[in-house]
């Protein structure tokens, strides 16, 4: 077949670079027909997001898990509305100007990764990669394994303490030398908005970049819900795409706020002093206790010793990431001075 459609985003991984197209059209014989999105794989990366191609390849459409517990590939990439996969797919053409916000925030990426690649370990630099940019190119698969049994997985994606970190640090910065709610609610949102495009546009991203922004609204009006922010962005989300009502990524990530809400609210009614790891505990099992049954389901199978890492790995999670941006945007400037701070 032959598909003419928008380059919306690309990936390295694997040694390939993923390309996705939008506002596809797909020509069979005589027959258009529209479709979602398509994924197809280059092995140089030579077209710039924005730009329309014109593919011819093999119609490769996804199969659904053959034992429960398997990567179900139909119910995953239906939940991200990519139709099928273009197999030896050749670019026959291309035309129409470049996205350049797009093909910044990407090559943005690119550089930050190459920063870790070149100050530390291929093991690190792909956990760290992954962490911070939700580019998974250099993850090893072992890695990513250890970090799955061990139940912390949660650490790789890209997600609330994220924006928290870096939304409400800029925040408060900008607050302390006197900017206004409104002022610093825009810059602050602005670069949110496009940390989280740089990032991937995952379905956890999203979700915590709406709630940043409704508690921005909150703190500009004096008000904020952390249930009804859940809420909205739950709406906003499937509005835009149903089918991630069933998406195992979709539920964890809802699941896991839900818990760390339960514990707040929990903690705000009993009103007496707690130890900073009294309240590690108990968020560590909130989350463990909200997401343990969906994992049960989708993956048929539990990490016994989660909560346990989990109440060691919280609090320095935020350090570690905060240390890892720094050190990236520095690593644009002077490698050796980022590869000191790693």
């Amino acid at each position: 077949v032959a598909v003419q459609g928008k380059l919306c985003g690309k990936q390295l991984k694997n040694g390939q670079y993923s390309y996705y197209l939008d506002h596809c059209y797909l020509s069979v014989g005589q027959e258009i027909l529209p479709c979602n999105q398509i994924l197809f794989y280059q092995t140089s990366d030579d077209d710039s997001i924005g730009q329309t191609l014109i593919v011819t390849g093999t119609v490769e459409l996804w199969k659904s898990a053959s034992n429960d517990g398997n990567f179900d590939a139909k119910a995953f990439y239906e939940s991200k509305k990519i139709d099928f996969q273009l197999k030896e797919a050749v670019v026959k053409n291309v035309y129409g100007a470049e996205d350049g916000f797009g093909e910044k925030i990407y090559r943005l990426r690119r550089k930050i990764s190459g920063v870790y690649e070149s100050c530390m370990s291929t093991s690190d630099a792909g956990v760290l990669s992954t962490m911070t940019l939700g580019e998974k190119n250099l993850l090893d698969a072992e890695v990513k394994q250890m970090y799955q049994k061990a139940g912390i997985s949660h650490v790789l994606a890209i997600s609330g303490l994220h924006i928290s970190v870096i939304g409400m640090g800029l925040y408060k910065l900008l607050r302390k030398i006197k900017c206004s709610f409104l002022t610093s609610g825009i810059i602050a949102g602005t670069v949110i908005g496009g940390y989280g495009v740089m990032s991937g546009s995952g379905t956890s991203t999203m979700r915590a970049v709406i709630m940043f922004l409704i508690l921005l609204s909150g703190q500009w009006i004096g008000s904020y819900d952390s249930l009804s922010a859940l809420g909205m962005s739950a709406i906003v989300i499937l509005w835009d795409d149903p089918y991630l009502l069933w998406s195992a990524g979709f539920l964890l990530s809802f699941a896991a706020v839900l818990g760390i809400v339960a514990v707040g609210q929990t903690l705000i009614k009993i009103k007496k002093p707690f130890f900073h790891f009294t309240e590690n505990f108990l968020v560590s099992f909130a989350i463990q206790l909200a997401t343990v049954p969906l994992t049960a389901y989708f993956f048929y199978e539990v990490p016994v010793w989660s909560m346990f890492i989990n109440f060691f790995v919280l609090p320095v999670i935020g350090l570690l990431l905060f240390l890892g941006l720094l050190g990236g945007f520095l690593g644009l400037l002077s490698v050796r001075v980022a590869e000191a701070l790693f």
